[in-house]
């Protein structure tokens, strides 16, 4: 029966050796009481020994690290489970060969029989033990999984925008409203208008409506917002010329009331001035600002006038000297008064109509 109790001890210690953290608080015999035969004075068995607990280790369902498992180490599994196995049969062995001293033949087949039933359930210990390994494993790594797909559907932080040094804003309104607008050259919308991100420097602004159209120049500094209004309505033209003129644009005549004005919109125009009687054609440039009195002045280029006679003479035009005859005057288009004054006192005096075309004259 020593011997059985040896065994016994040699089995407990090669099982402890297994254990884990869910084992803590077991309670198993006293080391010291198995070797000894595990009986006390007057063969009482002594009270079994509560064992320190173990400290637990890091449970396998920690979500907080998606740490990738590892495979358990299938060799040291299997050392386990034969340790056990081998032990439970060193102890049936020993029961068998104190049974066998006895010469209890009936008992030696029950604890051979019992020493197979314990090989088989040593070996149902380990096959346990791995799957439990092997489940715990399966487990981690479903948690792995989740928390890194969790992490791969956050959303990264959107980046905050930089502050441009080198843009600024302009911001546009007109009357009447709406205008088009746009912006050296390129159309950006309609007014109201803000217009974000325009660069730093000088910019030519057009804005266009059915009352004319408004062109400034506006200068955009960095991080400010320019603005930028105007009023879209027409203004006067006085026309200054030295014989009448007709005036149209685009071939529609535009009358002139008595003071010599009329009313345009604001913007540019190619104006059409022409005298068909002197043979003056020209197209003028007028740029006008909203309700303001542009003027216009007319000044031909000058014609040739030739003027001869039959004996030397003075040439007067429109009262001033020009010359003896025969001379060759620069005149301005229109109507002028001509007086050729001879040696003898004769004078001679005519209105001449100076057009485009030179002018020879014979008095």
């Amino acid at each position: 029966m020593r011997a059985a109790a040896v065994a016994a001890a040699a089995w407990a210690r090669t099982r402890r050796a297994t254990w884990t953290g869910a084992d803590v608080g077991r309670i198993h015999l006293d080391r010291t009481s198995l070797s000894e035969g595990g009986l006390g004075p007057a063969g009482a068995v002594r009270p079994a020994r509560a064992e320190q607990p173990i400290a637990a280790s890091p449970s396998a369902f920690d979500t907080t690290t998606a740490v990738e498992p590892k495979p358990p180490d299938i060799s040291t599994l299997a050392a386990n489970a034969f340790a056990v196995a081998a032990g439970a049969g060193r102890m049936l062995a020993a029961a068998a060969r104190s049974v066998g001293s006895l010469n209890l033949v009936p008992a030696f087949k029950v604890v051979r029989r019992m020493s197979a039933a314990l090989a088989l359930v040593a070996s149902l210990i380990a096959l346990a033990l791995l799957g439990r390994e092997y489940w715990k494993i399966a487990m981690q790594s479903q948690t792995a999984a989740k928390v890194r797909a969790a992490a791969d559907l956050t959303p990264p932080p959107a980046p905050t925008p930089a502050v441009s040094t080198r843009t600024g804003q302009l911001r546009i309104t007109a009357d009447p409203a709406p205008a088009r607008v746009m912006v050296d050259g390129k159309p950006r919308g309609v007014t109201p208008l803000l217009i974000e991100h325009l660069k730093v420097g000088t910019h030519s602004v057009v804005l266009e409506n059915t009352g004319g159209t408004v062109e400034e120049s506006v200068t955009i500094a960095a991080g400010d917002t320019q603005e930028l209004s105007e009023s879209i309505y027409p203004g006067w033209l006085t026309l200054f010329a030295p014989f009448d003129v007709a005036i149209s644009e685009h071939g529609r005549a535009i009358a002139l009331d008595e003071k010599h004005q009329l009313l345009l919109a604001p913007g540019t125009h190619d104006l059409r001035v022409e005298n068909r009687a002197l043979g003056y054609d020209e197209t003028r440039r007028v740029v006008m600002r909203p309700g303001a009195t542009e003027s216009l002045s007319i000044a031909p280029p000058k014609s040739t006038m030739t003027v001869t006679s039959s004996a030397p003479a003075q040439v007067w035009l429109d009262g001033a000297l020009v010359g003896d005859t025969p001379v060759d005057v620069p005149v301005d288009l229109g109507t002028h008064a001509l007086v050729v004054k001879h040696a003898d006192g004769e004078q001679r005096q005519r209105s001449v109509t100076v057009t485009a075309k030179p002018l020879a004259i014979e008095m």
